[in-house]
């Protein structure tokens, strides 16, 4: 599969956890920038990652799609031991 239609934008967590705009209105910009060059701005973030899904949703970027992550019931049992 190729990816040249695509560009993935990534910030840096301290930039987002600034606590300020300059998170979000960087993430936007460069989106923009992204667009005007012909190609999609894509964000890819772990939901975990709160901080991180909230600057790229607060930035117009909205869930496209979700990796999942299946063990078995024996591996989560152990885990939570």
């Amino acid at each position: 599969m190729t990816n040249e239609g695509i560009l993935e934008i990534a910030m840096r967590q301290s930039a987002i956890d600034a606590n300020c705009q300059a998170g979000s209105a960087l993430t936007s910009r460069l989106a923009l920038e992204v667009l005007d060059r012909g190609k999609v701005p894509f964000n890819g973030t772990a939901w975990s990652n709160i901080r991180s899904v909230r600057n790229a949703i607060k930035s117009g970027f909205r869930p496209a799609w979700i990796e999942l992550t299946a063990k078995s019931q024996e591996f989560v049992a152990e885990m939570n031991q």
